[in-house]
């Protein structure tokens, strides 16, 4: 689809009279998306994608100037529909999450055992130094800490009215400068061939959110580099699958700063997902 043919199928919708054009491989790009409500944006980009056959994601340029500048004719290095099956067919083959696995086997003190079980309203620290010893190790404390929330119900209650965690799960970040990419795909897990997320290779990237997609209907909103934001149709709702995709999420995300089981108990209630990986 041309951008004036995405110009004219954006009409009635937050985008239209906004500048439309072709962008980097075979991309179409919509500019000057207003910072204050890129969702709705989004939502009715995704809405059209019937129509364009183009999966958007919001972009920006604000850390590296230029490469969203509209061009006139297409991108001559717009990748060809066998790069595209190629990928796709990773997602299905490929493991993600050895990638995205991350060494916890290190021994804390009391002091770090304090970071990964005190929360605003659960302080489960001296309890952990009291029957886990130490030193110990994250995964170990992480493990213990879910499981003892999970049989009081008072601490799983506390937990539970807790709306922080979600919130900071939910999270979402708005550069000033945003961008709404059409990819020349209708398929969400293929936006890593023309985004990225830093330090995780395409094929892993797809696949994990090509897993996340089919599972939890999980689809990607927006890729600003070194973050991404997700919306979640399904959320994990039982305890096993939560705390499983609290290790995936933590595993891509090097600076969500939550422990996993506090992760894993926000999840359910969760309806969008902040990734944030920087170094």
């Amino acid at each position: 689809m041309t951008p004036d043919e995405v110009a004219a199928a954006l009409t009635d919708t937050p985008m239209a009279g906004l500048p439309v054009g072709h962008g980097p491989q075979g991309t179409v790009l919509v500019q000057s998306i207003p910072p204050d409500d890129p969702l709705a944006a989004w939502q009715a980009a995704r809405a059209k994608v019937p129509v364009t056959g183009r999966w958007p994601v919001l972009v920006t340029d604000e850390f590296e100037p230029g490469w969203l500048r509209l061009q006139a004719q297409p991108d001559p290095d717009a990748p060809t529909e066998s790069e595209l099956a190629d990928l796709d067919q990773s997602t299905r083959t490929v493991d993600p999450w050895p990638e995205f696995t991350r060494d916890d086997a290190n021994l804390l003190d009391a002091g770090y055992v304090a970071v990964r079980t005190r929360g605003n309203r659960v302080d489960l620290t001296a309890e952990a130094v009291r029957r886990l010893g130490l030193p110990t190790t994250a995964d170990v404390v992480e493990t213990w800490a879910y499981q003892r929330v999970l049989s009081d119900p008072r601490l799983l209650h506390l937990m539970e009215t807790d709306d922080s965690h979600v919130r900071h799960i939910e999270s979402w970040y708005a550069p000033d400068r945003i961008t709404l990419m059409l990819l020349p795909s209708g398929l969400p897990w293929m936006a890593p061939f023309w985004t990225d997320l830093y330090m995780t290779s395409d094929d892993c990237l797809a696949a994990a959110l090509r897993q996340w997609h089919d599972r939890w209907g999980a689809y990607l909103v927006a890729s600003w580099g070194t973050m991404l934001n997700l919306v979640v149709e399904r959320p994990p709702q039982s305890r096993e699958d939560a705390w499983t995709v609290a290790g995936q999420i933590l595993g891509m995300a090097s600076h969500l700063e939550m422990a996993r089981w506090q992760l894993a108990i926000a999840l359910p209630r969760a309806k969008a997902w902040h990734i944030h990986n920087r170094p």
